[in-house]
């Protein structure tokens, strides 16, 4: 009766390599994803200085984020609503740093990856999860 139990080394070696490859690119996708997030952050800070708080939505029925609006707490800042055609009044670079923002959130993946990286929202919302980018002090 031959042992089924015993794995011949150079199998035993691949499974090991194999196992270390995976564990590396999840340790990688990770710091990517905190770069990333790291990014949006710094481009929102620098084009929104007076806001402290980016709200990214993804609707039940979408596999990616979206960046639907820049909250301030200041007095006489006004929340920018970015399904608003009102707050059309952005400028060129601001509204490139919007984009390149929500690209990187995109990349994130998901909603697991965003929750590593994003705060989840207590709100709840029927159609949408709600991810939310402190966009303080670190």
């Amino acid at each position: 009766m031959s042992d089924t139990t015993h794995i011949p080394p150079h199998i035993g070696s691949l499974k090991l390599l194999t196992d270390h490859a995976v564990n590396v690119a999840a340790d990688a996708k990770h710091l990517a994803d905190q770069l990333r997030t790291h990014y949006a952050k710094a481009l929102l800070k620098e084009s929104f200085p007076d806001h402290t708080l980016a709200i990214f939505i993804r609707n039940w029925d979408e596999d990616r984020p979206s960046l639907l609006q820049l909250l301030s707490h200041g007095a006489g800042v006004d929340d920018i609503d970015l399904t608003d055609d009102e707050d059309a009044h952005l400028s060129s670079e601001q509204n490139k740093a919007l984009a390149a923002a929500e690209h990187q959130i995109r990349l994130i993946g998901s909603d697991d990856d965003l929750i590593n990286h994003l705060d989840p929202s207590d709100e709840e919302h029927s159609d949408w999860f709600e991810f939310q980018l402190p966009l303080g002090d670190d």
